[in-house]
């Protein structure tokens, strides 16, 4: 009897990356580009909001809200 020769661990991982990566090109191509700009539009206004809401030096008149920035900082590292 012939002993199967079983595929190697990294030629399985490339070929699921593949295959994944060629998926989500197909699905990507199903949405209209203009939707995808507006996703991207509002995206980099999110992150324009929040780089501006962790400045340091802002004043927060809120005692509550600086509760939740100083909490948010444990799971931020700002100085990195």
């Amino acid at each position: 009897m012939q002993k199967k020769k079983r595929p190697q661990a990294g030629k399985l991982a490339s070929n699921l990356q593949r295959h994944a990566s060629e998926l989500a090109a197909a699905e990507a191509r199903r949405i209209p580009w203009q939707l995808l700009w507006e996703a991207r539009n509002q995206y980099l206004e999110w992150q324009e909001f929040y780089h501006w809401l962790w400045v340091p030096e802002l004043p927060i008149p809120y005692p509550a809200f600086e509760n939740w920035r100083r909490d948010a900082d444990c799971y931020v590292d700002l100085a990195d």
